[in-house]
């Protein structure tokens, strides 16, 4: 039922600047004024009525440059080229078309000929300005101009045609359109706002509303403010968000947007209402439209120009009814990817992504400024990916460290996992992305680790207690060792760059330390049998830190000829410095070495070496487990070449490392609530492990200087070095 307490709203057939709701038509080329398209109903063939030019907009309004990395743009969007300085191509380029979004146009209804470009997107609307309950369905647009539904097709007509033709597209493509008609055909009064607001609150699939209509920049009384409060309540209590126009009725002294727009500054509706305004192609206000005013916060601008034809039969639209039309299909393209937000968020998330323009900040001509759907989709401040426990790590800092091989079967999976905005919004991005890749160490840290192995020792006493030093010129600090010796017990503490004599990790260079503190005893319990301690603290050459002990038992005869069996287990901790908090544990077990002299100049052994290792990565996130074995060959000797020489030589034949990864991580959000949705990812990688050979020569020269020659060299990595070194 109508309510005669309200305004009236006509829809005057006068200039663009005169007032009222007005969808008034333009189009690029060719700009008729408010109701001067003139014509009868619509037929068949898409109705093209050019009027004359309007004198305040430019005929030919350029069309920014789409960015590079776009394809080029469909044909669509460069029937009205004014429309891409909101950005809206952009966002329908990332796939973000307002899908599964219902908006509710409150206006003259919705012709038929026209319901092609929706298909089932358009739903069976409803007529308030006709009695009854529930109200009969709408069965045609009740303006000669078809103001109705061209705002629907502002929203979310597709452009598209059977026969071929070519359309302007919507800025909300994939989005529902429920035409409710308010309108009275007889005079065009739009009196039956009230019913259309009641109708579309009842509504649960709805969640914008439109309403491409003002009164202008008439002064109302406070029974009129009223009666519009009492219309708009229904919608504001069942959550939807109220896009109104600002008004055709700009020009001097006009400071205000008409109503409903108005309401924007009352508080109560505020966070549930946005309100449009006008600019030319220049990003400058149009001459008609009603500026922002008190309602300022609320305020967004859009182009107002609109070409609803053809590019060789354009019919022009021109008003702020379009931009108000263009900022309810944004909010369906943001709702669309987003579905858990609610209105005043969505609202927000328009209002705080828009291009300032006037006076800078917030102003009382253009609001909050240039409606930017592109910026609107983009994330917002900190970014966060959140482990199922709630720890937050900031997107670009690594989660953990995997090895290049786990890191490559996480990318191949495809796995993408969902990270936040300031907003609470989530966006996309390859699990592999939050992972940094492990170091291994290079042929040159191995070649050197030789080196300093291969270093003599020069004794400053061979008595119970002795002293001896190495200096490694190219790096690092010189190894320092003292001994004691005591019966059949000695002990022995070391600091500086060393070869720690260990087993403990998955790779068997791990046992060359960049830098180490460390201790060691030994005992004999018969001439046979020897047992020893090792434990040793330091940084290994690929960065982590090392903690480790080992125990051992050899048992045989020493000199010429003589076999040893040594057995030894070892357990040690690697903890990564990579923000702290991520640590990596090895053990090594039942390494056994069978060593035997071959006279007093040379000695061969033969080590297995079985390594496990396990990495904690981010609370919560999960880890690693790392499994790998290698055989060592290791030939020794003495007066190689010259007297007081030493060969070392190292043949390392490691099997393949397998790793496998067990991550829990946010692949998934549940669309009604926003809540992440965790999955536990499996996934095995295989790594094959190049054999390597590692030589050192040393020889002294003098009596205080040493030459030494080293190399290291695998299938895939390769280095060599020339080493003086004098000691003092």
């Amino acid at each position: 039922m109508h309510s005669g307490l309200g305004p009236s709203f006509r829809f005057r057939r006068t200039a663009v600047s005169s007032a009222i709701l007005c969808a008034v038509l333009a189009q690029a080329a060719l700009l008729t004024a408010c109701g001067g398209g003139g014509g009868g109903g619509p037929s068949a063939t898409l109705p093209i009525v050019p009027g004359p030019p309007d004198p305040g907009i430019p005929t030919a309004p350029p069309a920014p440059p789409a960015p590079p990395a776009l394809p080029p743009l469909a044909a669509q969007y460069l029937i009205s080229p004014n429309l891409l300085m909101t950005g809206y191509q952009l966002a329908h380029a990332q796939g973000h078309q307002g899908a599964g979004v219902t908006v509710a146009v409150l206006d003259t209804g919705f012709d038929p000929v026209f319901a092609e470009e929706f298909g089932t997107r358009l739903l069976p609307g409803f007529d308030a300005a006709v009695a009854g309950n529930p109200p009969p369905p709408v069965t045609k647009d009740v303006n000669t101009n078809l103001h109705g539904t061209h705002m629907a097709r502002i929203i979310g007509g597709s452009g598209t045609w059977a026969d071929g033709r070519v359309t302007m597209i919507g800025v909300a493509p994939q989005a529902n359109v429920l035409p409710i008609n308010v309108a009275r055909a007889a005079d065009g009064l739009f009196l039956y706002v009230r019913e259309g607001l009641a109708i579309a609150a009842n509504r649960p699939e709805v969640r914008i509303v439109n309403m491409s209509f003002s009164t202008g920049a008439d002064v109302f009384l406070p029974s009129q403010i009223a009666w519009f409060e009492s219309a708009l309540r229904p919608a504001l209590t069942a959550g939807k968000l109220m896009v109104a126009s600002a008004g055709n009725s700009g020009g001097v002294g006009v400071t205000q947007p008409g109503y409903p727009a108005r309401l924007a500054a009352n508080p109560e509706f505020a966070a549930h209402m946005l309100v449009a305004g006008s600019v030319d192609a220049n990003r400058v206000l149009a001459h008609y439209s009603q500026p922002a005013g008190d309602t300022m916060q609320r305020y967004l601008v859009a182009p107002g120009t609109v070409n609803m034809g053809t590019q060789n039969q354009p019919f022009g639209m021109t008003g702020t009814s379009n931009a108000a039309a263009m900022v309810s299909g944004a909010a369906a393209v943001v709702w669309g990817r987003w579905a858990y937000l609610d209105a005043q968020r969505v609202s927000l998330i328009l209002l705080e992504t828009a291009e300032d323009l006037g006076a800078p900040g917030v102003d009382t001509v253009y609001g909050r400024g240039l409606l930017r759907l592109d910026r609107a989709m983009q994330p917002r401040g900190e970014l966060i990916v959140q482990s199922l426990q709630g720890q937050a790590v900031r997107l670009g800092q690594s989660v953990g460290t995997l090895s290049p091989h786990a890191l490559e079967a996480l990318r191949a999976s495809g796995t993408q996992v969902q990270f936040r905005d300031e907003w609470d919004r989530h966006f996309s991005v390859s699990a592999a992305a939050l992972f940094g890749a492990s170091t291994q160490p290079s042929a040159a840290q191995q070649r050197d680790a030789v080196l300093r192995e291969a270093a003599p020792q020069h004794h400053t006493s061979e008595q119970g207690v002795s002293f001896s030093f190495a200096q490694g010129q190219s790096r690092g600090n010189p190894l320092l060792k003292m001994s004691l010796q005591s019966g059949r017990v000695g002990a022995q503490v070391w600091n500086g760059e060393m070869f720690a004599p260990m087993h403990f990790s998955a790779s068997p260079v791990i046992g060359r330390f960049e830098r180490a503190t460390g201790a060691a005893t030994s005992w004999a319990f018969t001439g046979a049998l020897q047992g020893h301690f090792h434990w040793v603290d330091g940084r290994a050459l690929n960065g982590g830190s090392i903690d480790a002990h080992s125990l051992g038992l050899s048992w045989g005869e020493d000199g010429p000829g003589g076999w040893k069996l040594a057995l030894h287990a070892g357990q040690g901790s690697n903890e990564s410095a990579s923000r702290g908090h991520t640590l990596r544990a090895g053990l090594s077990n039942k390494v056994a070495s069978i060593s035997y002299g071959l006279g007093a100049s040379s000695q061969v052994s033969m080590a297995f070496h079985q390594g496990q290792q396990r990495q904690q990565l981010a609370k919560g996130f999960g880890g690693t487990t790392t499994q790998a074995d290698a055989m060592v060959l290791n030939w020794q000797m003495l007066d190689a070449g010259l007297r007081g020489a030493q060969l070392h030589t190292s043949l390392t034949l490691p099997r393949s490392r397998t790793t496998h990864l067990s991550a829990t991580l946010p692949t998934g959000v549940n669309m009604n609530t926003g809540a992440s949705i965790y999955e536990t990812l499996n996934l095995t990688s295989v790594q094959r492990i190049p054999a390597r050979l590692d030589l050192a020569w040393s020889a002294p020269v003098s009596r205080a200087d040493t030459l030494q020659v080293g190399m290291s060299a695998s299938e895939d990595d390769s280095a060599m070095s020339v080493r003086w070194g004098r000691s003092f």
